[in-house]
């Protein structure tokens, strides 16, 4: 939650209720559909309210620390998830499980969404090959190609 947040461990609720308020306000761009917006939102808020909360936050903590973490993301929240990942710079996860829904029977918005979502964490992941000293061009290019054969399917 923290990272989606884009908060640190260290901020009193204040400063989450200001990371959140910081994070609704700048939305993704344009392409993913409503519902996937709203979900985003939804993901936010619950991760601003169990930080906020003593007593929540003290067990999400204690979790952590335990790596006994699982956090279960209702079926129709899934794009909105894959978003925050995306922003929050887990292109791999986002990457690894929309690979894995692609292989289901998706409806369309659902589908668009988890293809935009691959899409731009493939564009992560060129403009981190691109970063590299010396940049990896063939990598950045690699990942460009496979985000715009998405596009394209």
């Amino acid at each position: 939650f923290y990272k989606v947040l884009g908060a640190e461990t260290h901020f009193l609720g204040d400063g989450i209720r200001r990371a959140f308020e910081a994070r609704c306000s700048t939305p993704p761009l344009d392409g993913f559909s409503n519902d996937a917006l709203l979900s985003r939102r939804q993901i936010l808020q619950a991760a601003c309210d169990t930080l906020s909360s003593p007593a929540l936050r003290g067990d999400y903590n204690q979790a952590l620390v335990d790596d006994a973490l699982l956090t279960q993301v209702p079926w129709d929240k899934v794009p909105g998830a894959l978003c925050l990942l995306q922003e929050s710079g887990e292109a791999e996860v986002v990457l690894q499980v929309g690979n894995r829904l692609l292989h289901e029977r998706l409806s369309k918005p659902f589908k668009r969404d988890v293809v935009l979502a691959m899409a731009l964490a493939y564009v992560d992941r060129s403009r981190d090959a691109m970063a590299l000293n010396p940049p990896d061009l063939i990598s950045s290019c690699d990942a460009l190609e496979r985000a715009l054969k998405l596009l394209k399917e």
